[in-house]
Protein backbone atom coordinates (compact mmCIF):
# COMPACT_ATOMS: atom_id res chain seq x y z
CA UNK A 1 0.00 0.00 0.00
CA UNK A 2 3.38 2.57 0.78
CA UNK A 3 4.96 1.64 -2.35
CA UNK A 4 1.40 2.69 -4.24
CA UNK A 5 1.51 5.73 -2.42
CA UNK A 6 4.89 6.94 -3.17
CA UNK A 7 3.98 5.25 -6.68
CA UNK A 8 1.07 7.76 -6.87
CA UNK A 9 3.08 10.71 -5.40
CA UNK A 10 6.33 10.60 -7.42
CA UNK A 11 3.88 10.45 -10.81
CA UNK A 12 2.35 13.62 -9.78
CA UNK A 13 5.86 15.08 -8.76
CA UNK A 14 7.37 14.50 -12.36
CA UNK A 15 4.29 16.01 -13.86
CA UNK A 16 5.44 19.38 -12.07
CA UNK A 17 9.01 19.31 -13.27
CA UNK A 18 8.04 18.12 -16.64
CA UNK A 19 9.61 19.89 -19.48
CA UNK A 20 12.62 20.24 -17.41
CA UNK A 21 15.89 19.29 -16.90
CA UNK A 22 15.30 17.44 -14.09
CA UNK A 23 12.62 15.37 -16.53
CA UNK A 24 14.73 12.40 -16.97
CA UNK A 25 16.18 11.87 -13.68
CA UNK A 26 12.59 11.60 -12.10
CA UNK A 27 10.97 9.69 -14.76
CA UNK A 28 13.90 7.48 -13.91
CA UNK A 29 13.04 6.81 -10.27
CA UNK A 30 9.65 6.56 -11.07
CA UNK A 31 10.26 3.69 -13.49
CA UNK A 32 12.60 1.73 -10.48
CA UNK A 33 9.99 2.79 -7.99
CA UNK A 34 7.35 1.07 -10.23
CA UNK A 35 9.19 -1.91 -11.14
CA UNK A 36 9.98 -2.56 -7.14
CA UNK A 37 6.44 -2.03 -6.81
CA UNK A 38 5.99 -5.04 -8.77
CA UNK A 39 8.56 -6.91 -7.43
CA UNK A 40 7.04 -6.45 -3.74
CA UNK A 41 3.89 -8.13 -5.43
CA UNK A 42 5.78 -11.06 -6.35
CA UNK A 43 7.44 -11.17 -3.23
CA UNK A 44 4.00 -10.98 -1.03
CA UNK A 45 2.61 -13.72 -2.92
CA UNK A 46 5.95 -15.87 -2.32
CA UNK A 47 5.05 -15.61 0.89
CA UNK A 48 1.75 -16.56 0.93
CA UNK A 49 0.08 -12.99 1.45
CA UNK A 50 -1.73 -10.50 0.03
CA UNK A 51 -2.10 -6.59 -0.38
CA UNK A 52 -3.99 -5.09 1.82
CA UNK A 53 -7.03 -2.68 0.13
CA UNK A 54 -6.91 0.54 0.87
CA UNK A 55 -9.75 2.44 3.14
CA UNK A 56 -12.00 4.76 2.26
CA UNK A 57 -9.99 7.36 4.28
CA UNK A 58 -6.56 6.73 2.86
CA UNK A 59 -8.03 7.22 -0.69
CA UNK A 60 -10.05 10.79 0.43
CA UNK A 61 -6.54 11.82 1.98
CA UNK A 62 -4.84 11.00 -1.74
CA UNK A 63 -7.35 12.70 -3.40
CA UNK A 64 -6.92 15.87 -1.35
CA UNK A 65 -3.32 15.69 -1.75
CA UNK A 66 -3.30 15.02 -5.38
CA UNK A 67 -5.80 18.24 -5.98
CA UNK A 68 -3.47 20.26 -3.48
CA UNK A 69 -0.13 19.71 -5.15
CA UNK A 70 -2.45 19.96 -8.93
CA UNK A 71 -3.89 23.62 -7.74
CA UNK A 72 -1.07 25.31 -5.56
CA UNK A 73 -0.53 28.63 -5.86
CA UNK A 74 1.02 30.56 -6.95
CA UNK A 75 3.76 28.40 -8.77
CA UNK A 76 4.09 24.31 -8.15
CA UNK A 77 7.21 24.52 -8.10
CA UNK A 78 7.01 26.74 -4.76
CA UNK A 79 9.54 26.21 -2.03
CA UNK A 80 7.31 25.18 0.42
CA UNK A 81 5.18 22.74 -2.15
CA UNK A 82 8.42 20.86 -3.86
CA UNK A 83 10.55 20.38 -0.25
CA UNK A 84 7.30 19.17 1.26
CA UNK A 85 7.16 16.44 -1.37
CA UNK A 86 10.65 15.62 -1.73
CA UNK A 87 10.70 15.18 2.35
CA UNK A 88 7.51 12.57 1.83
CA UNK A 89 8.87 11.05 -1.16
CA UNK A 90 12.29 10.55 0.48
CA UNK A 91 10.90 9.36 3.97
CA UNK A 92 8.42 6.73 1.34
CA UNK A 93 11.66 5.59 0.07
CA UNK A 94 13.59 5.34 3.38
CA UNK A 95 10.97 3.32 4.49
CA UNK A 96 11.17 0.86 1.63
CA UNK A 97 14.83 0.73 2.15
CA UNK A 98 14.02 -0.54 5.66
CA UNK A 99 11.76 -3.14 4.58
CA UNK A 100 14.13 -4.93 2.10
CA UNK A 101 16.72 -4.70 4.94
CA UNK A 102 14.53 -6.16 6.87
CA UNK A 103 13.14 -8.78 4.83
CA UNK A 104 16.98 -9.17 4.01
CA UNK A 105 17.43 -10.12 7.89
CA UNK A 106 15.05 -12.66 7.70
CA UNK A 107 16.66 -15.03 4.70
CA UNK A 108 17.97 -17.58 6.65
CA UNK A 109 14.67 -18.35 8.24
CA UNK A 110 12.50 -18.29 5.49
CA UNK A 111 13.88 -19.95 1.95
CA UNK A 112 10.84 -18.15 0.22
CA UNK A 113 13.29 -15.01 0.27
CA UNK A 114 15.77 -14.76 -1.89
CA UNK A 115 18.66 -12.88 -0.51
CA UNK A 116 19.86 -11.68 -4.04
CA UNK A 117 16.94 -10.54 -5.56
CA UNK A 118 16.85 -8.16 -1.91
CA UNK A 119 19.94 -6.89 -2.01
CA UNK A 120 19.52 -5.94 -5.10
CA UNK A 121 16.44 -4.07 -4.22
CA UNK A 122 18.18 -2.58 -1.50
CA UNK A 123 20.67 -1.30 -3.22
CA UNK A 124 18.49 0.15 -5.82
CA UNK A 125 16.45 1.98 -3.09
CA UNK A 126 19.55 3.67 -1.89
CA UNK A 127 20.10 4.81 -5.66
CA UNK A 128 16.64 6.33 -5.56
CA UNK A 129 17.25 8.18 -2.90
CA UNK A 130 20.42 9.14 -3.57
CA UNK A 131 19.35 10.60 -7.01
CA UNK A 132 16.43 11.91 -4.87
CA UNK A 133 18.76 13.78 -2.70
CA UNK A 134 20.73 15.53 -6.05
CA UNK A 135 17.63 16.24 -7.37
CA UNK A 136 17.05 18.37 -4.49
CA UNK A 137 20.21 19.36 -4.47
CA UNK A 138 20.23 20.68 -8.11
CA UNK A 139 16.79 21.95 -7.86
CA UNK A 140 17.26 24.10 -4.54
CA UNK A 141 18.07 27.58 -6.24
CA UNK A 142 14.88 27.53 -8.40
CA UNK A 143 12.93 26.40 -5.47
CA UNK A 144 13.80 28.96 -2.99
CA UNK A 145 14.33 31.60 -5.49
CA UNK A 146 11.07 31.19 -7.31
CA UNK A 147 8.49 34.00 -6.52
CA UNK A 148 10.47 35.65 -4.10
Amino acid sequence: MASQTCLERLELFKELWKSTQQEPALDAIYEQVRDDRHELRAIIGRLGMSERRRSPWHELVLRLSRWHMVHRTPSPRCPKGTQMELDTIGGQLHAKLAMWNTLLSLVTSDPRLDPVQLMRLSGRTQKQIDALAKFAEQTRPEQFTTNL
